[in-house]
C-alpha cells in the first residue's frame, strides 16, 4: 500500500494548483467571437487577477471591432488599464479610431473608463496616447467633461506637447464654439507664462467652424471668437497680445484688432482711450522740399489710416511749384506718443535732407476722417 500512497501523495500538488477559474482561462485560449468575449467576462467574474493576465492573448484572438470593443470594456472593467492602452498597437488601423470612440462612448454606463482615460492622459506620451484621442470626443459624461475642461484650461509650459494637442483637439470635436471658455483660460496662461501659445488660438478657430468645409461659420459664433480673443488680447503680455491682434486683422476683424490699439501702443494712447497718429504730405521738386504735418487722436477702431491720411490734404495750399505728382504721403504705421511723432517728423525732414534737398515744415490744422 506504500506505493500507491506516495503516488497520491505526489499527484496532489497538482491538482492542488488547479484553480477555480481553469476551465475559464482554457474557454479563453480557444473561443472567439461571441463565445471568446463571454468565456473573457466569465473568467472577470472568477478572478480579476486571471483576467489582467490573459487580455493580451484574448484581444489577440479578437478578429472584429464586435468583438475588440466590448472585450477591452470588459478588462478595464477589472482595472487592466495597461494592457487595453497598450494594444492598439496591435489592432489593425482600420479599427483604432472606431474602437477608441466606442470605448470613450462607453463612459457614461461604465465609470471605470473615466479612470482609464484620465490616466491615459497622466500616463501615455506621444502617439500611445493620440491613439485613444477620439476616446475623449465620445466620452460625454459630466464628470469627465469637467475634469476635461480643466485639464484644457491648464496648458503645459512646453510651446509643444502632442498630448496636450490631442486633447485640445478632442476638447474643440465634442464642444464646438463651447469650447471657447476653457481655451480662452488656456491662452491667457499660456501666453502669460508659456506654453503652446499658437497651438491654443489655432484651436479657437477651429472652435466655430462648422462640421462641413462648404459652410461658413456663423456671425455669432465669429462674434464669440473675436470678444474671446480680445480678452486673451488684453490680459496677456503685449508680444502675446500682437499676435492676437495679427490674427484677428487677417482674419477681416479689424475693428477688434484695432480696439486692442491702446493696450498694444500704451504710449500712443490718451487717458481717454484714444490712440495718436501722424501724417505728413511731403512736396519734393527742384531741390526743395516742404512736409506738411499733422497729428491727432482718435477712438481706436481701424488700423490702415493710408488712405484718410492721404484725403485729408485736398486742398492744403502748395508751398512749392511741383504739381500733385510732386507729393509724397505718408502716415505712421501705429499710435505714438508726442515725442514719437516728433522723432518721426525729424526723421521724414533727416531723410529728405540726405537726398540733397533744402526742406522746410509745416504744421497743418487738416482733419483726418
Amino acid at each position: 500500500m506504500r506505493p500507491l500512497f506516495l503516488a497520491c501523495a505526489l499527484t496532489a500538488p497538482s491538482l492542488a494548483a488547479a484553480g477555480p477559474c481553469d476551465a475559464w482561462v482554457k474557454k479563453v485560449d480557444s473561443a472567439s467571437g461571441e463565445s471568446l468575449l463571454a468565456a473573457y467576462k466569465g473568467l472577470a467574474a472568477c478572478d480579476a487577477a486571471s483576467a489582467k493576465l490573459a487580455f493580451p492573448q484574448a484581444m489577440l484572438r479578437a478578429k472584429d471591432l464586435e468583438t475588440l470593443a466590448p472585450l477591452a470594456l470588459a478588462a478595464i472593467g477589472v482595472d487592466a488599464f495597461v494592457p487595453v492602452w497598450e494594444m492598439m498597437e496591435k489592432v489593425p488601423y482600420e479599427h483604432r479610431t472606431a474602437l477608441a470612440e466606442q470605448v470613450g462612448a462607453a463612459c457614461g454606463a461604465q465609470p471605470k473608463v473615466v479612470a482609464f482615460l484620465q490616466g491615459a492622459y497622466l500616463g501615455l506620451k506621444g502617439t500611445a496616447f493620440t491613439v485613444w484621442g477620439p476616446s475623449f470626443q465620445t466620452c460625454t459624461g459630466e464628470p469627465f467633461q469637467a475634469w476635461m475642461e480643466g485639464a484644457v484650461a491648464d496648458p503645459p509650459a512646453s510651446v509643444y506637447n502632442e498630448r496636450y494637442n490631442a486633447l485640445v483637439g478632442a476638447w474643440v470635436g465634442a464642444r464646438g464654439v463651447a469650447a471657447l471658455p476653457a481655451l480662452e483660460k488656456a491662452a491667457v496662461a499660456a501666453g502669460s507664462e508659456g506654453g503652446p501659445f499658437a497651438t491654443i488660438l489655432d484651436a479657437m478657430n477651429r472652435a466655430i467652424q462648422p462640421k462641413s468645409l462648404r459652410d461658413a461659420a456663423s456671425p455669432a459664433d465669429r462674434a464669440a471668437l473675436e470678444e474671446a480673443l480680445v480678452r486673451v488680447a488684453k490680459a496677456v503680455p503685449i508680444e502675446a497680445a500682437r499676435a492676437v491682434a495679427d490674427r484677428l486683422d487677417s482674419a477681416g476683424a479689424e475693428a477688434a484688432a484695432a480696439s486692442l490699439l491702446p493696450a498694444l501702443y500704451p504710449a500712443g494712447a490718451t487717458p481717454s482711450g484714444e490712440v495718436r497718429w501722424a501724417a505728413a504730405a511731403i512736396e519734393a521738386c527742384d531741390g526743395a522740399a516742404v512736409v506738411h504735418t499733422v497729428t491727432w487722436t482718435e477712438a481706436p477702431t481701424r488700423l490702415d489710416l493710408s488712405d484718410a491720411a492721404r484725403a485729408a490734404w485736398q486742398g492744403v495750399k502748395p508751398r512749392l511749384a511741383c504739381g500733385e505728382a510732386g507729393w509724397a504721403y505718408r502716415v505712421t504705421p501705429t499710435p505714438v506718443s508726442a515725442d514719437e511723432a516728433s522723432a518721426w517728423f525729424e526723421a521724414l525732414v533727416a531723410e529728405l535732407e540726405g537726398a540733397g534737398n533744402k526742406v522746410k515744415t509745416k504744421a497743418e490744422a487738416v482733419v483726418v476722417k
